[in-house]
């Protein structure tokens, strides 16, 4: 269990997260951004395979990924 070690993540991390996940529930996305300083959380149209039922999804990982503002 890594919960209790999340908050020592000192990398920029962006969690994207479907807004109808099923399996990774977006009440766990929360949690997971709320435990991980400065951390963004975007969640995107559609379920567990919100990568392919949101086209924005992908653009904005890699703007995040390229330093740039999500």
């Amino acid at each position: 269990d890594t919960w209790d070690r999340l908050d020592q993540i000192e990398a920029p991390t962006l969690i994207a997260a479907g807004r109808y996940d099923g399996i990774a529930l977006p009440a766990t996305q929360e949690n997971l951004a709320s435990r991980i300083k400065g951390s963004t959380l975007r969640f995107f149209e559609g379920g567990h395979l919100f990568m392919i039922q949101d086209r924005t999804a992908t653009a904005t990982m890699i703007r995040f990924l390229n330093g740039e503002e999500v």
